[in-house]
C-alpha cells in the first residue's frame, strides 16, 4: 500500500516492525505476515498486515471520533474519508494488488479505523 498523490505530499514510511498483540486488526494464523508497516497520512498513524486472503489497514484517530467513516475501492486505488471533530481528513492510497470490492469492509472501534480489503488474488503484496 503506497500513497497516492496527497493533496498536502505529506506521506512519511517508518521501518517494518513486528505486530504486537492486542492491537486492532492484529491476528495470528496460517499465511499472517509477521510484520507491520507503520506510516503517517495527514498526521494520523497507520499500519498495515497482509495474509493470503486480505489487507487490513488500522487508522489511529489519535482520540478523536468519527461517526461518518467512508471507504471507495476503485481498481487498484483505496480512498478514505474520516470528517473528525478537528478537520476532514482524506486517505489516498495506490493498492499493490486487486480487491473484490464488494467483499471489503471499513469498522470504526476504540479509536481505530479498521479497512480490511479481500485480495482478488492470494499472492503477496510488496508494498
Amino acid at each position: 500500500v503506497e500513497p497516492a498523490a496527497l493533496s498536502d505530499g505529506r506521506a512519511e514510511v517508518a521501518t517494518p516492525r513486528p505486530v504486537g498483540a492486542g492491537h486492532p486488526g492484529t491476528t495470528s494464523g496460517p499465511g499472517q505476515r509477521a510484520v507491520e508497516v507503520l506510516a503517517t497520512y495527514h498526521g494520523l498513524d497507520c499500519a498495515w498486515r497482509q495474509n493470503e486472503a486480505n489487507v487490513t489497514l488500522v487508522i489511529n484517530l489519535d482520540g478523536q471520533q468519527t461517526t461518518d467513516a467512508r471507504m471507495d475501492v476503485d481498481g487498484r486505488r483505496l480512498r478514505v474519508s474520516l470528517p473528525m471533530e478537528t478537520a476532514k481528513r482524506d486517505i489516498d492510497l495506490q493498492l499493490d494488488g486487486d480487491v473484490l470490492p464488494s467483499e471489503c469492509r471499513l469498522e470504526v472501534k476504540d479509536g481505530f479505523v479498521i479497512v480490511i480489503l479481500r485480495k482478488a488474488h492470494a499472492t503477496p503484496w510488496e508494498s
